[in-house]
């Protein structure tokens, strides 16, 4: 057993110790002071079962249809909504009630002919797929090898100009637009979160728009809102570093490189990283404390609880995840597996979830011939290499974009930064992209992002999603919903439907 492993195990032994230890100190009468002095609040987490997610429960499930005239649910209020995001005019052909399994609401599903519109309880228009605008094989600008953002016809002025409006139409008042990205061909990402009377943004109400950026038409639209019960900061940035402490010292001494505070939904992860805990219902005003390994330890800003946190990701293959001691890593090989299989690829040996050889991830991407591939592995800021770890102490392969041979027709490499720059994907899929896709990560992404992006995008692969490029638009649109930090990149040809030849 090397001593990473050790620490992993040692985990959760040692976050009980912390836990008890921060008991002592805010399980005392009130006026009980914490590191810095402050008078922490009753701790939260005490109470909450800890729930181990042994996978994804279904996006959604229908409930119910509405008899009647579907068009009688089309009220005033939600033609006007729907007018905004320049939708408007048709006639409902369909109205179901939805439970969103994810977001734990019931919406009212209109379905119409060329799109789709959940409105929930408060007659709010939450979600919107414009499928007459979503990307098609469109020879005249969408020719699978122009991936210039300048080349299309909205500009950033145009789209910011846009967003301006829809901000006024939608009424977002104290929210901010805090993107307004075009990193994926032929489109515009806008995102707002609401922004908190101290200045704290709370990506949980948020609101992300996607606009075709041929002709600046609302592709995609969903919103959130879950709010704050208490927003008051009774830890001081000081008094989180220190709470961190115990748990920075079991990972080796990592240093911080940097704070912040946010909202977080509490999601247990320091207890144990080889376990995916079910998160809280619930959002917190929380200290980010970033460790100099792009990790991150969330310490409540009333209470100095340990929150959860996260790593930052890394890679699949086959499907394969080379990192099993990532939380997740088996469920997105089964995604994978059976989005693969729905696209009719034929299963080349057994898709796996363990630690690599570098002989095996050779084979795999040099000697198997396989033409669709998963690889769920780490990746350098300069998105030339991936590995299995990202502390040469422990790796056991590290190959560059050089290492790759090519020949494949779909992959999808989970790997921080795998998509920022053209190595990866043209070291996969080769100069020609005809008929050919890469998916990976523009920045670093974290476990749950890229677990739950993995969940929608597969399930939609295997849902008849008319394109590649369609399914990441909108699982990236619904995973903004619950994490800031989805970031896909797509490069290689927008009109590949993913299917075997």
């Amino acid at each position: 057993m090397n001593d990473k492993s050790r620490v992993i195990q040692q985990r959760l032994i040692t976050g009980l110790l912390s836990l008890a230890f921060m008991m002592s100190l805010v399980l005392t009468p009130a006026s009980a002071a914490g590191f810095d002095g402050a008078t922490f609040a009753a701790p939260i987490l005490q109470n909450v079962e800890r729930v181990e997610k042994t996978d994804l429960a279904e996006m959604e499930s229908v409930l119910s249809e509405y008899s009647g005239e579907s068009a009688q649910l089309l009220t005033s209020n939600v033609k006007e909504q729907l007018s905004v995001l320049q939708l408007e005019g048709e006639l409902p052909q369909r109205a179901q009630l939805v439970r969103d399994n994810v977001l734990g609401r019931d919406v009212t599903r209109l379905t119409f002919d060329t799109y789709e519109a959940d409105i929930d309880q408060d007659g709010q228009v939450v979600s919107v797929v414009n499928y007459a605008d979503m990307h098609d094989n469109d020879d005249t600008i969408l020719d699978g090898e122009n991936t210039d953002p300048s080349a299309y016809p909205v500009t950033k002025g145009e789209a910011l100009a846009l967003a301006d409006q829809i901000a006024k139409d939608y009424q977002l008042d104290g929210y901010q637009l805090v993107e307004c990205s075009n990193d994926i061909p032929a489109t515009w990402l806008l995102l707002w979160h609401k922004q908190l009377d101290n200045g704290v943004l709370n990506p949980y109400d948020m609101v992300t728009v996607t606009v075709d950026a041929r002709d600046g038409s609302v592709m995609l639209m969903d919103r959130n809102k879950e709010t704050l019960d208490e927003a008051d900061v009774v830890v001081t940035e000081t008094g989180a570093i220190r709470r961190s402490q115990p748990l920075r010292q079991e990972l080796g001494g990592l240093a911080v490189s940097s704070t912040e505070l946010t909202v977080f939904r509490p999601n247990f992860y320091w207890e144990s990283t080889e376990v995916a805990y079910q998160e809280a219902d619930f959002i917190r005003l929380a200290w980010r404390v970033t460790l100099e390994d792009g990790s991150a330890i969330y310490i409540d800003a009333r209470t100095g609880e340990t929150l959860g946190g996260d790593q930052t990701l890394s890679m699949r293959s086959r499907a394969v995840c080379a990192i099993p001691n990532v939380a997740g890593g088996q469920d997105c090989v089964n995604y994978a597996s059976k989005g693969l299989a729905a696209l009719g690829y034929t299963k080349h040996l057994n898709d796996v979830c363990y630690f690599i050889e570098e002989a095996d991830i050779d084979y795999i991407l040099n000697k198997s011939n396989l033409k669709a591939l998963y690889l769920r592995c780490h990746g350098d800021s300069h998105s030339k290499r991936i590995m299995d770890f990202d502390d040469s102490r422990y790796e056991r392969w590290n190959l560059s974009y050089k290492d790759i041979n090519g020949g494949f027709r779909f992959v999808l490499l989970d790997a921080c930064y795998s998509a920022k720059k053209a190595y990866f994907s043209d070291a996969f899929l080769g100069e020609k992209k005809d008929d050919k896709c890469f998916v990976g990560w523009n920045e670093a992404i974290t476990t749950g992002a890229s677990r739950y992006f993995d969940f929608i995008f597969w399930n939609l692969m295997a849902s008849n999603t008319p394109t590649v490029l369609d399914a990441v638009l909108q699982a990236r649109s619904s995973a903004l919903r619950i994490y800031s930090d989805c970031n896909p990149g797509f490069r290689g040809d927008v009109g590949f439907d993913g299917y075997a030849a």
